[in-house]
């Protein structure tokens, strides 16, 4: 049996966790995720805290550019919506869902 993969929203909570910040391109690169926007709206919809920052850069053409950080603030806390369980470890949580997984497969 292969291990089971984490969702692309897993994978960005985790970055997020860990990193403090993520924007579209490196959603895309790191993860496949074409579709951060969407996963940062669920994720404020369920209570987690995301501020966006606006970033102007060049392109590899020198034209200036302007795109989104998004950087973690805070995990949601109230209890009708925290996204989390009772653990405040997400990813010991992201490894144990995934181990659950791997267990009903096996049944």
């Amino acid at each position: 049996m292969s291990e089971s993969k984490l969702s692309q929203r897993d994978d960005i909570i985790r970055h997020l966790m860990t990193e403090g910040s993520i924007t579209a391109w490196e959603a895309i690169k790191e993860y496949g995720s074409t579709r951060l926007s969407a996963i940062v709206y669920e994720l404020r919809k369920k209570g987690w805290i995301i501020e966006s920052e606006p970033v102007t850069a060049k392109n590899r053409y020198g034209n200036p550019v302007t795109f989104v950080r998004y950087r973690f603030k805070s995990k949601a806390t109230d209890q009708k919506t925290q996204e989390q369980p009772k653990t405040n470890c997400l990813l010991a949580q992201l490894r144990f869902e995934r181990l659950l997984r791997w267990f009903k497969r096996g049944k």
